[in-house]
């Protein structure tokens, strides 16, 4: 039977939902992939976590202000749906090398990486590994996400600031 799913069909962007890629779900990662679904359902969010974690994730979901988020979860590295429109770097800055090589089968030509780390060497490290992508300088403004008995806790909408390393002459992005 032919399949009508928009993520495998070859549709364009425009007549698809956008598809988010997340590696690094900790107390940052939770809270965007928990606004993201909240805000528009429709968002294919995809979390990259392999092993143990992985598993637990695709098995128990992620639960994050009392409730629980079913996940679609891939592997590091796997390649088996369309590209990410956007990749979300959520990781330690320690984490940082083994992250961007596991979000290669999530990247594709017109995918946008975002990197949510300290500081601008991040957004230098991705740009290297991926020098065809845009990769604006990124800072997230979520200071109350954290962690309790019962999964992840924030209680206020964090925000990402993205900008070009320069401006002149302006950026058409």
């Amino acid at each position: 039977m032919p399949t009508t799913d928009p993520l495998m069909t070859g549709a364009t962007p425009a007549d698809r939902p956008p598809i988010v890629a997340l590696i690094g779900l900790g107390a940052l990662g939770a809270a965007h992939v928990a606004t993201m679904i909240n805000h528009d359902p429709a968002t294919v969010v995809r979390v990259i976590a392999g092993g143990e974690r992985g598993e637990r994730l695709r098995q128990q979901g992620m639960t994050a202000n009392d409730r629980t988020y079913d996940l679609t979860v891939v592997a590091p590295g796997e390649d088996s749906q369309p590209p990410a429109d956007l990749v979300l770097l959520a990781v330690k800055a320690y984490d940082l090398e083994p992250a961007i090589a596991d979000i290669a089968g999530q990247v594709g030509p017109d995918t946008v990486i975002v990197s949510l780390l300290n500081g601008v060497a991040s957004e230098r490290a991705v740009q290297e590994a991926y020098p065809d992508n845009f990769v604006p300088l990124a800072y997230s403004i979520l200071s109350n996400a954290g962690r309790d008995d019962t999964g992840f806790r924030f209680y206020a909408v964090g925000q990402i600031h993205l900008g070009e390393p320069t401006n002149d002459p302006p950026s058409a992005r």
